[in-house]
């Protein structure tokens, strides 16, 4: 190797190794952040309790790691050699299928079938929901389940091989079959998007992000107003999203890539972008319905473009967890709702869950309000924690071998996954302590 290269190389490592202290001190250039759950490690003050303890050595040490100069641009660079290389995604979960579609495994997996309930489970599910809808349309309540679409479902053909399995059962399937034969009050968009993938003007969906695209969003939702319109017969003030851009793709259309944190950004695609407004105004003969939907970040779309203005009471429960309503100054917690009285405000309560959530589909929202209303479960006892004491009790479960032995028997006998079995086990068993609560 002649001398000049090796100059270079050592000017290049004494650049990379100083760089980053220079940036430190003298803020060369300014950094961007990383995208994703990424916090990065506060600083700490040292004191003589955090020294003697080794506290803020360790607290320091994380803060250093996290904050040094470049940090975020290093990091970068990691993860684009990483997918450049050898098409490996460092993020948790993401999978990089053919033309570099982008997914997350849990899609997968619910587009192969590998996260099956099992029938009965569903089957359980949906007669509660069937008496859900039958109980809140006597109090003049319209209740409305929404399946929103998959990512892998929708672009199956950009799996890559090493991902497909043999497709089994899915639980869409089996939802969606039941809400038609025992005519529960539903919208398929995860059959419609994939039936009019082809279809369709602009696309549903996006080939970097994991929602549907905000054309697809808006479409979603001017059909889901058309039926709380045609159910409640009412009409209700305008949702106008003629005006369409071509822009390139970008915030949720890119939302995996995103979080990817890579140095250089994907060939972008083109999306439709409606330029979606709701009405403030309410005409003659119009009415403003107050709406509840308890769903996943499939609504964030369409709540943070401003549907709230078309209801006369508009909130959405994250997951049964937390509760996001313009009526707040702050982000409450489901613990800190009265879900009952909340119910009793609002005349639509919709249930709308893409198919990676289906296994806990509602977030024992389904569960609680069935509870309640068919007496089994008093006011007192609802208890917005039920999915914390399954948790709680799955990891007990795990903890115990024996248990856990058995639990890969039953998952054997009825061929289900061992994780939905631990699920049904775990939720067995905080059904029969709340069962003993209820008759003390």
């Amino acid at each position: 190797m002649g001398k000049g290269i090796k100059y270079i190389l050592l000017i290049t490592i004494m650049v990379a190794l100083f760089l980053p202290l220079a940036q430190e001190f003298l803020n060369l250039s300014k950094v961007r952040p990383l995208m994703g759950d990424f916090v990065p490690a506060p600083d700490v003050t040292i004191t003589q309790k955090t020294w003697l303890n080794k506290e803020f050595q360790d607290k320091k040490e994380k803060f250093v790691h996290d904050n040094f100069g470049y940090h975020n641009t290093y990091i970068r660079l990691h993860n684009q050699i990483g997918f450049y290389l050898f098409k490996k995604a460092k993020a948790n979960g993401v999978v990089i299928g053919k033309n570099n579609y982008l997914y997350e495994q849990k899609y997968i997996d619910a587009y192969n079938g590998s996260d099956f309930m099992g029938v009965d489970f569903i089957k359980k599910k949906m007669f509660m929901i069937r008496y859900l809808a039958d109980t809140l349309e006597k109090m003049n309540k319209t209740f409305l389940v929404v399946f929103a679409p998959g990512k892998a479902s929708y672009f199956p053909e950009y799996i890559p091989h090493n991902k497909k399995a043999i497709k089994g059962i899915t639980n869409i399937e089996v939802y969606t079959q039941l809400a038609n034969e025992m005519k529960i009050p539903h919208i398929d968009f995860h059959s419609w998007f994939n039936q009019n993938k082809n279809k369709s003007q602009y696309p549903l969906m996006s080939k970097y992000g994991i929602h549907w695209s905000m054309y697809g969003s808006a479409l979603a939702w001017d059909s889901i107003l058309k039926t709380i319109e045609r159910d409640r017969n009412i009409d209700i003030p305008e949702m106008d999203w003629s005006k369409i851009r071509l822009e390139k793709s970008k915030d949720t259309d890119i939302d995996i890539e995103n979080g990817m944190n890579l140095l250089y950004r994907l060939k972008p695609e083109q999306m439709a972008y409606p330029e979606v407004k709701f009405s403030t105004e309410v005409k003659q003969g119009q009415t403003k319905p107050s709406v509840l939907v308890v769903g996943d970040s499939f609504y964030w779309q369409i709540f943070a473009a401003g549907i709230s203005n078309i209801f006369d009471r508009s909130d959405f429960w994250y997951y049964f967890k937390s509760a996001h309503s313009p009526r707040y100054k702050k982000t409450k917690m489901i613990e800190e709702v009265d879900i009952i009285d909340e119910i009793d405000k609002h005349n639509v309560i919709i249930v709308m869950s893409t198919d990676v959530h289906l296994g806990k589909f509602g977030w024992n929202f389904i569960e609680t309000l069935f509870g309640y209303y068919n007496g089994t479960i008093p006011r007192v006892l609802i208890d917005p924690s039920y999915s914390k004491k399954i948790d709680q009790t799955m990891e007990n479960i795990r903890q115990d071998e024996i248990w856990m032995n058995k639990i890969q028997e039953k998952a054997l006998i009825k061929k289900i996954p061992a994780d939905s079995m631990l699920f049904l086990d775990a939720q067995w068993v905080v059904d029969e302590e709340n069962r003993k609560t209820n008759k003390n």
